[in-house]
Parts: structure tokens; sequence; C-alpha cells
């Protein structure tokens, strides 16, 4: 009980002293207005907005631009006139390069074996985990065809672009 009557007394002690700044607070300064500065004929003043201004700006020079006219900022204080350089730009060709030939991609069968029955030659190629059986002309998966086989090359021609490719390989007895 006494703890919450302390709060209360605290609380009302602190809105007497509100009270009491608000009614007595001395009134605000009043900032005489500033004069603007007159601008040069070959500058144009920019508009100013109607603002309660700070004690400082009496010290700052009036904020101005830059008329049609060009200046050399890192010239003089005169301001000397600056000449604009009008170049055009000379037109960019593009590069144009030839294309390409394209190229088969690598084959990508394993030489796992061979088969001879009679005039006929049988390959066992292996592509990832397919086993493949073909013999001279077959086509496999409508990309490679089986062109030759000798002893030691097997040739294909990559179908899409007509490209002959060979695998070598050792004939084993």
């Amino acid at each position: 009980m006494k703890a919450t009557l302390m709060k209360r007394l605290v609380l009302g002690v602190l809105l007497a002293i509100t009270i009491w700044l608000v009614i007595n607070a001395p009134e605000p300064e009043v900032v005489a207005a500033v004069k603007p500065v007159k601008a040069t004929s070959k500058l144009k003043t920019v508009t100013q907005q109607h603002h309660d201004v700070s004690l400082f700006t009496e010290s700052l020079p009036l904020r101005t631009e830059l008329t049609d006219e060009s200046y050399d900022i890192f010239a003089d204080k005169q301001g000397k006139k600056v000449r604009p350089i009008a170049t055009k730009p000379k037109p960019v060709k593009p590069v144009i390069s030839k294309p390409r030939k394209p190229i088969a991609p690598k084959l990508p069968f394993e030489y796992i074996g061979m088969l001879q029955e009679g005039e006929d030659t049988k390959v066992f190629l292996m592509k990832q985990e397919a086993l493949y059986i073909v013999k001279e002309g077959d086509k496999i998966d409508g990309k490679y065809q089986l062109k030759s086989v000798t002893n030691n090359e097997l040739r294909f021609i990559y179908l899409p672009l007509n490209a002959t490719q060979t695998l070598s390989i050792e004939k084993q007895s």
C-alpha cells in the first residue's frame, strides 16, 4: 500500500512540475527575416520557400543556378565561358564472326567385345549401363550408325552432322 501511495505522490509532483513549466516557459525568440543578396546578371535566383530561418543563414550566400550558358567550375572566380565540344560519336560496327562448324560429341560407347558368326560380326558396346549388340549398318539411339568394323577400330557415323568417328580397339584372341 505504501508503494502505491509513493508512486502516486511521485507522479503528482511530476505533473505539477510539468504544468508549471508549460505556464512559465520563456517566449521563443523572434528571428529577423534574412534579406536576399542581389544576384549577378549571368545568374538567376533560385526561388526560395518562406520558412522560419535559423540564425546562421545571414552568413550564407544566396543559392543560385546557372543559366543556359556553360561555365568552367575550375576557372578563376570570374567564371570563364567554356565552349562545349560538339562531336558525334563514331558508329560502332558490330563484329560478326563466322559461325563455327559444328563438331560431333565424343563417342559415348565403351568397347566390350566382338563375336564373329560366319561373315557377320557382332560388336558389344556399353553406354552407361546399357548394353548394345550391333552389326555393320545398325543404328544406335537414332544418333549413331556403325559403319565398319576392322581389327583395330570401329567406325561410326554421327547422323545429325554426318560426321565419321572412330573408336580404337584391341582385338583379343
